[in-house]
């Protein structure tokens, strides 16, 4: 998979952009507050329709502009494709190929990105609901219909819960209609739990082999903490304590997600090198599961990725990413950093400028 264009339009701070980008690695360089993270954030945007840095899609609209304009030009194989979105304030439109997108769903599965932020590194050590979201998040990369899944679970949860209110702030609360919600929850949570941990056992083995290429000598590991054995039952146990607290205490949107290292939890054990080296090793294994999953390398978009690692950790993650052969955006305030000499083109970035160095 390659980006062959991207072209932008009112988009953050960006000036107008036509980009033909290299086929490998693409080093986005410049000072802080330039627009290098927004560069990146515009291809992802065309990717996932949002942003990876708002939950406000206006947000990403420049200042005095109407909306915001993302199109990318991506080749998988011998197919090439057109996405495009078009963000307004309060309202966005979508075209594949130049056409209108119905369902939505259609848009997704042929351009796929990994991403890595420095919010990221927030994760090991996060809450379980911002675990989860990261999980799910890869998840969905490799198989879109995961969004219906969750969808469709939190639909449910939120129901139930709405039910569970109602009877505690009415004193009367119909059992029958809890029934119905109990067993909508089973099945969907049944589902959200086993496509979660189906991941997360293909990924595991890669993550932690990927890990050991970025630091010698130190084991990581990671797992999924259920917070039930069996959701059928424990939704029966927990009955009266939802009743009296107006909301749902098992199910998958109260699992967690614990990474080790050397057998200590990471939340209280790792360093923020440790730390950044896990979060770096799961973007790579998530490149490798979609890579068997699809038979496709995702695009990697890597923001800021090496300024907190010396120099031999640096060596160590430019040279797994160079094994995996696809093509790479990688922002940095200092090209030195990115320690590929070959096969790469420089961008610099300046006051929203993006220019080709020569």
């Amino acid at each position: 998979m390659r980006l062959l264009e991207l072209r932008a339009k009112g988009f953050r701070n960006l000036k107008t952009l036509a980009l033909e980008p290299h086929p490998r690695f693409n080093v986005i360089w410049g000072d802080n507050g330039q627009g290098k993270t927004n560069l990146l954030e515009a291809i992802y945007c065309a990717c996932a329709l949002r942003s990876f840095r708002t939950a406000k899609a206006k947000e990403v609209i420049a200042l005095g502009e109407e909306q915001a304009h993302v199109k990318a030009i991506v080749a998988h194989g011998s197919t090439e494709s057109t996405y495009e979105l078009m963000q307004g304030v309060r309202s966005r439109k979508i075209r594949l190929n130049g056409k209108a997108v119905r369902p939505l769903r259609n848009y997704f599965g042929n351009f796929n990105v990994v991403l890595f932020s420095p919010e990221d590194l927030r994760i090991p050590r996060d809450s379980p609901s911002s675990k989860r979201k990261f999980l799910d998040r890869s998840v969905f990369g490799a198989h879109p219909d995961h969004l219906a899944i969750v969808q469709n679970y939190e639909k449910v949860v939120k129901n139930r819960n709405a039910l569970l209110k109602k009877g505690r702030e009415t004193g009367s609360l119909s059992l029958d209609l809890l029934e119905v919600y109990d067993g909508q929850l089973v099945e969907s949570g049944n589902e959200l739990f086993n496509s979660r941990v189906s991941y997360l056992k293909q990924l595991k083995p890669m993550y932690e082999e990927a890990f050991s290429s970025i630091i010698s000598g130190i084991t990581a590991s990671v797992e999924y903490e259920p917070s039930f054995e069996n959701l059928a039952e424990s939704l029966v146990s927990s009955r009266s304590k939802d009743m009296a607290r107006g909301t749902t205490s098992v199910g998958p949107h109260r699992d967690d997600l614990l990474f080790s290292i050397d057998g200590q939890m990471a939340s209280s054990f790792a360093s923020q090198g440790q730390t950044r080296a896990m979060v770096l090793a799961w973007k790579s294994a998530e490149m490798q599961l979609l890579n068997q999953t699809l038979g496709r390398l995702p695009i990697l978009l890597l923001d800021d990725v090496s300024s907190e690692l010396d120099a031999e950790k640096n060596e160590k993650l430019f040279s797994l990413i160079e094994r995996q052969s696809g093509q790479c955006f990688v922002s940095t305030t200092n090209p030195e950093y990115v320690r590929i000499n070959a096969d790469r083109k420089l961008w610099n970035v300046e006051s929203g400028a993006v220019t080709a160095d020569m």
